[in-house]
């Protein structure tokens, strides 16, 4: 049960960049300085873009990774295919930067 206060004093510009930093990480203040004392980590949401670019990263961490297998396997018609396919969706990521 959390029933005890801390009080400490901030300047002016501190306690808005510890009310901003904890807005951008959706905590409230109270449990953004908790994190950051406790766990040493400051959250930050990601954006949509952001977790859009790590599902993408994702995707092609997969694909060379089965090219890999399949390179072990000797399976060249299917590292062509696997590779192909991989540049296919890196072109595509690109246009959309472009």
């Amino acid at each position: 049960m959390k029933n005890k206060f801390i009080k400490f004093r901030v300047s002016s510009v501190e306690f808005l960049l510890i009310k901003k930093k904890a807005r951008a990480t959706g905590l409230s203040t109270s449990e953004f300085i908790r994190s950051t004392i406790f766990e040493g980590t400051m959250y930050h949401r990601l954006s949509d873009e952001e977790i859009e670019v790590y599902k993408t990263l994702t995707k092609y961490s997969n694909a060379f990774v089965s090219i890999s297998n399949y390179l072990k396997s000797g399976d060249v018609d299917g590292v062509k295919k696997h590779a192909l396919d991989t540049s296919k969706l890196i072109r595509k990521h690109i246009k959309k930067l472009l």
